[in-house]
């Protein structure tokens, strides 16, 4: 649920929810098999008045819909994503809630090379394939895997997996170790903080491009996971060397 300064309440209700609710809404956009629904409620309208048909329509659908107490997330943000304090009531139950930021450095591993992805057309199969294994050492990146491990010589017994190998330059034609960064951001993550991320993450692949090597722009890898409460997990893994 959100609450705009406009005076408008937004509602993303998930399908048994939205058909339980009885009020008109659209199928979520980031959501194509029609399993969230969100219904915009403009509070500001003059309808929207004890007493008036359409509000009372609303009021009664909330007061037998929901009816048993449920969990809720409240954020304020100003528009550069920055959490603002909220305020309740004396009698609300609030329990203020952040997000924490960890970083953790990725030493001595072998990054692919994704040149076969720039220079390979997306109908054959070999871009298909590179797709394939770059997003499955991400993986292992986001696990901390000992398989992607720069020299790594596990008993192929035991795991028969091997990273792609790492580009090359002209003067250094062996492999050789690299390093990365995996940042993982957990906790109640307001959408415009993430919007931001996403353009703080672009903004320095792009510094990042003209000194380095092209591949960097394909491993900003960014992942969202939420739980039933929207609260938010993102991992990202970015090379730094």
């Amino acid at each position: 649920m959100q609450y705009i300064r406009n005076g408008k309440l937004i509602l993303n209700l998930t399908k048994d929810s939205y058909e339980q609710l009885g009020l008109s809404g659209k199928p979520s956009t980031f959501h194509k098999d029609r399993q969230r629904y969100v219904v915009e409620i403009e509070l500001n309208k003059p309808a929207m008045i004890p007493g008036k048909p359409g509000f009372e329509r609303i009021n009664w659908c909330f007061e037998n819909t929901f009816a048993a107490p449920f969990s809720m997330l409240f954020a304020s943000v100003d528009p550069q994503g920055v959490s603002l304090p909220l305020e309740f009531p004396a009698s609300a139950r609030a329990t203020p809630m952040t997000f924490n930021i960890q970083s953790t450095c990725l030493n001595n591993v072998v990054i692919p090379d994704a040149t076969p992805i720039r220079t390979i057309g997306k109908n054959d199969l070999r871009w298909r394939r590179s797709v394939s294994e770059l997003y499955e050492w991400i993986g292992l990146a986001s696990m901390q895997s000992e398989r992607i491990t720069f020299g790594d010589n596990i008993d192929p017994f035991l795991c028969v997996y091997s990273p792609p190998p790492p580009p090359t330059t002209e003067d250094q034609q062996d492999s050789r170790p690299s390093s990365g960064c995996l940042i993982e951001i957990s906790g109640f993550i307001p959408s415009q903080s993430i919007v931001r991320i996403l353009e703080a993450l672009r903004l320095f692949n792009i510094k990042q491009i003209r000194s380095v090597p092209k591949y960097i722009e394909y491993f900003g890898r960014l992942s969202l996971e939420f739980d039933d409460l929207g609260a938010a997990n993102i991992r990202i893994n970015f090379p730094i060397d």
